[in-house]
């Protein structure tokens, strides 16, 4: 059973001169001497139905006194009122009703109780339209009506079972979360629950999950429970949804992590900093990383470098395109090696339909420098061998990996074309 979000509702009754509920005193005299003169001759005796008062785990009777003829009000604005909560988990409250009474031998008036060691009471379809006016010795019995609170159910879509930290199990179709909209007009939702073994992805207003949800759900017209599906995938992912994201997973990617790709992400020329390497398993979902910029500068030295560094022997890239990507390298001195993807890689990284579309590398340097891989021989730029490190050629990397490619594939070396167009 989910559990029930306390609501508390304020309920205010108001006396015309002054009233006191038992055991307290009024001014300089105590209520027992009040009630002795007959100045509070009225009263209305409240019962909770199974709610509470005052925010107390047991009181479920209230009573109050009155002066003959004072109003009675249920609630209202006016700053004489005196204040009394009444509340039950996961309910809202719906109004005060008169109690079903019945008369004795004495001709005197006592309610009729359902369960009476629980002091829940019969109630008449009469409802207390307030504001009423009690009467010279009159004792009135109201009982709280309520009514189930609308909540937001959260149902679980997934290929496998989810279990929680805790390692409950939670099925396809399962509501794994409800939550109460209580006096709220709509309810931002979120992660419905922690798991030791999937990976919440996104929140969809569907079973199929082809309608994403988007902001806030707002509280019903009816009373019926709106639902949403949350989708999980099986194992534990760092989700990539942004181009914030798509930033935090290439500084992240040469450590052993887990990346899916939630959707295709422009990134709107953003410019982020090259990886170190690659050693994480990304699963790209068949989406498409477009526009962004990467940058090397101060090259000095005669090392190798690569816009995603050393591609290590655990990496698995799959079902990923990186499009519109402008790498920009510069060097100050020595002859590095430069290449547009990868500096080296290890036997045993991963590569299935990972792909690069239109991509520049542009490398600025002083005029004397040597590119070792990419050296002039006769007057013309060896373009062989300019995309990826470890191996002889691009060609032979290809062969050696598969599962990668490179397209449009535009190289500049000090302003000069060198590759493609300019």
């Amino acid at each position: 059973m989910n559990k029930k979000k306390k609501i508390i509702l304020s309920v205010m009754f108001v006396l015309a001169a002054l009233f006191a509920v038992a055991g307290c005193a009024v001014g300089e005299k105590s209520l027992d001497k009040l009630l002795e003169e007959g100045s509070y001759s009225c009263r209305v005796t409240y019962y909770s139905q199974e709610g509470t008062f005052d925010g107390s785990q047991s009181k479920r009777v209230r009573e109050l006194y009155y002066r003959a003829d004072a109003p009675v009000l249920n609630v209202g604005g006016d700053e004489s009122i005196t204040q009394v909560t009444v509340g039950l988990d996961g309910y809202i409250f719906d109004g005060w009703y008169f109690v079903e009474t019945t008369t004795d031998g004495n001709g005197v008036e006592t309610p009729v109780f359902v369960d009476e060691e629980r002091s829940i009471v019969k109630s008449t379809d009469r409802k207390a339209e307030f504001p009423l006016r009690i009467q010279e010795n009159e004792h009135w019995y109201l009982c709280a009506h309520w009514r189930e609170d609308v909540r937001l159910e959260y149902v679980l879509v997934s290929e496998v079972s989810v279990r929680d930290k805790e390692g409950k199990e939670y099925r396809n179709g399962d509501v794994i979360k409800s939550e109460m909209f209580g006096k709220s007009s709509s309810i931002q939702p979120t992660t419905p629950l922690e798991s030791s073994d999937s990976t919440f992805l996104a929140f969809y207003t569907d079973e199929a999950c082809t309608v994403p949800l988007s902001g806030a759900v707002a509280r019903p017209n009816d009373e019926t429970n709106p639902v949403i599906y949350a989708k999980y995938i099986p194992g534990l992912w760092t989700v990539v949804k942004t181009a914030s994201d798509v930033k935090s997973m290439f500084f992240g990617l040469n450590a052993q992590n887990r990346y899916y790709v939630f959707a295709d992400i422009d990134c709107n020329g953003q410019a982020f900093a090259c990886p170190a390497g690659i050693r994480s398993v990304v699963q790209g979902n068949g989406k498409t990383i477009s526009n962004f910029k990467m940058k090397r500068e101060g090259i000095s030295g005669d090392d190798a470098y690569g816009a995603f560094g050393k591609i290590g022997a655990t990496a698995e890239v799959k079902d990923l395109t990186f499009s519109g990507v402008t790498i920009d390298y510069t060097v100050k001195t020595g002859s590095p090696s430069l290449y547009a993807i990868c500096s080296d890689a290890e036997t045993g990284a991963s590569f299935e339909n990972f792909r690069f579309e239109t991509v520049s590398l542009n490398i600025s340097c002083p005029s004397d420098t040597t590119i070792m891989n990419i050296q002039k021989i006769g007057g013309s730029y060896n373009t062989g061998h300019w995309l990826f490190g470890g191996a002889a050629s691009d060609a032979a990397f290809a062969e050696r990996f598969g599962g990668i490619s490179v397209s449009d594939a535009r190289l500049t070396i000090g302003g000069e074309s060198v590759v493609g167009e300019s």
